[in-house]
């Protein structure tokens, strides 16, 4: 069973202790892709150089909208000189956060538009962050694919995955349509949750990855535990019930999306 955890942060401080043993566990669960998205500078070139390390681990760079007060004129090339790095393989984790309201909206939306556009410049798909602002993304990530229609770039065509994705939004076909992906984590096995569990059977089984937000939004039964790559099986497993079919079935579907989306920059 092949298995992908496309959203980790392994370079937090919950993981300095014992990476080695969290890889070895992730190694026995099957887990043969890692995909670890930046918050700011600093842990954007953290991802890259655990990606450096190790042959599964793969980067994102980015700036999170909790973290967009820190952009400055230099923060672009930046993260364009970084994004060049063979072992990146999106622009993330970006997005807007209206919750912890961190950063003004109105800084938070220009630092995602010119990410957006870093994005589209460099051919990457991106990871998005949304929490409480729905009706102000996805507007902008429709027009932002839409301006791109034309384009033969990969990105067009994989635009990206919207982690933790967990409402049925009145635009969930539009975003479909407009070639988007959806992270499914730990909050799929919460037996409180019944809105996800309805929601991913809406979601086209083709755009489905598998993500454990390590080391946050750990799955049944390490609730209030952290979180690590190794639990990713626990998601796949769910997913297979939901959608009534066998977990390798599920490991195997949504390992082969996370390939189609990112186009691993590796030799095989």
């Amino acid at each position: 069973m092949r298995l992908s955890d496309t959203h980790c942060h392994l370079y937090l401080s919950q993981f300095e202790e014992d990476l080695p043993f969290v890889l070895q566990r992730s190694r026995q669960a099957g887990i043969e892709f890692m995909l670890i998205p930046g918050l700011d500078l600093e842990t954007s070139q953290a991802a890259i150089r655990l990606a450096e390390k190790y042959e599964n681990i793969y980067a994102a760079v980015g700036f999170h909208p909790n973290e967009a007060y820190k952009w400055d004129e230099t923060s672009a090339e930046s993260i364009r000189q970084l994004s060049q790095h063979p072992k990146v393989l999106a622009i993330g984790e970006i997005g807007l956060d209206y919750y912890r309201n961190t950063t003004d909206k109105e800084v938070q939306m220009e630092v995602l538009q010119q990410q957006l556009q870093l994005a589209a410049g460099m051919d990457l798909p991106v990871i998005i962050h949304n929490r409480k602002a729905s009706d102000d993304l996805y507007p902008i990530l429709l027009d932002w694919q839409k301006g791109m229609a034309t384009s033969t770039k990969n990105h067009a065509k994989q635009a990206g995955v919207l982690h933790a994705f967990n409402e049925d939004h009145p635009l969930l076909e539009k975003l479909v349509e407009a070639n988007f992906y959806f992270g499914m984590g730990g909050p799929i096995t919460y037996a409180n949750n019944k809105n996800m569990s309805l929601l991913v059977t809406s979601i086209p089984i083709n755009r489905l990855l598998l993500e454990t937000d390590a080391p946050f939004l750990p799955p049944h039964p390490y609730r209030g535990q952290r979180n690590e790559p190794a639990y990713t099986q626990l998601i796949a497993a769910k997913i297979a019930t939901l959608l009534s079919k066998e977990v390798d079935e599920i490991a195997e579907i949504t390992f082969s999306n996370t390939t189609r989306l990112f186009s691993w920059r590796r030799e095989h």
